[in-house]
Order: structure tokens, then C-alpha cells, then sequence
């Protein structure tokens, strides 16, 4: 008796998948004029026709030409130190000096 109630609730717990899939909404293409699920040539070319399938075109404003302009000037940063968020310590900057020096000395 005991494998038939198994059984039974085996086969419940495997139709309940089954019964949510056959619920599940039916999913046409844009072009199906009728919903059958079929997409003749007439429902395409109508379809074409009235422009639909084709990315919407996104308005962007021409830039003003009116003289006003704005220039920008940049600029390199003097050491490596200057580029970092935080502002460095007067240990990293002795460091940075004896560094550039030594490169000085190097070079000449």
C-alpha cells in the first residue's frame, strides 16, 4: 500500500511541471497579423510596410555654431605624485626628490 501512495505522489509532483508548461503564454512574432503562430508573406510585407521592425531614430542636437567654444588645455602632471587622489606625505615626497635627483645624476 505503501508504494502505491509513493507512486501516486511521484506522479503528481511530475504532472504539476507539465500542467504550468501547457498554461505558459504563447509568444508570437510582431509580424503575425492573425496570431496563428505562422507569419505569411502578406502579414510580413504589410508588416514592412508600415515601417515597424526598424530601430526608432534617436534626435540628437547639432552642436552650436555660434563662435562660442571652449578649449581645453591639458597638461601633464609635473611627477607621479601629483596624479594620485591623496595628497602624498612629506616621507613619499623626500623619497620622489632623492629619486629625481639620482635620475639627474644619471642622465648628466
Amino acid at each position: 500500500m505503501s508504494h502505491l501512495l509513493k507512486l501516486a505522489a511521484a506522479l503528481a509532483v511530475a504532472a504539476t511541471p507539465a500542467a504550468a508548461l501547457a498554461q505558459a503564454p504563447k509568444l508570437y512574432k510582431p509580424a503575425d497579423a492573425n496570431r496563428d503562430g505562422k507569419v505569411t508573406p502578406e502579414e510580413e510585407a504589410d508588416y514592412l510596410a508600415r515601417g515597424a521592425g526598424k530601430a526608432p531614430a534617436i534626435g540628437v542636437a547639432a552642436p552650436k555654431t555660434d563662435g562660442d567654444s571652449v578649449t581645453f588645455k591639458l597638461t601633464e602632471p609635473e611627477s607621479d605624485l601629483d596624479k594620485r587622489a591623496v595628497k602624498a606625505s612629506s616621507f613619499e615626497e623626500a623619497q620622489d626628490a632623492q629619486a629625481r635627483k639620482a635620475e639627474a645624476k644619471k642622465n648628466d
